[in-house]
């Protein structure tokens, strides 16, 4: 395998773990306080995500996806951890 392709497969699997962080963050929002969600409970609040006549309230990402964001944009651009770009962000 060629050094571009590991790259782009690396690229493309950073912004998957982007992605389904940020998805998990939203969707997890409303239960952040809980110590358990049931089952039954997530069922019912996927099932209203997904039903396009009942109005859902829109769900804002949280600092937790706000942090990472800062993380990811660091390590793009200063190329690796530098601790001063952290620790401004």
């Amino acid at each position: 395998m060629a050094v571009v392709e590991v790259v782009e497969a690396m690229a493309g699997r950073f912004r998957g773990c982007l992605v389904g962080a940020l998805m998990g963050d939203c969707l997890g929002a409303p239960f952040e306080a809980e110590p358990r969600a049931s089952p039954s409970v997530l069922n019912s609040y996927f099932r209203r995500l997904n039903d396009p006549d009942l109005k859902v309230p829109y769900k804002q990402y949280t600092d937790d996806t706000a942090m990472m964001r800062c993380v990811a944009l660091s390590l793009i651009e200063e190329k690796g951890y530098v601790a001063q770009d952290m620790a401004k962000r």
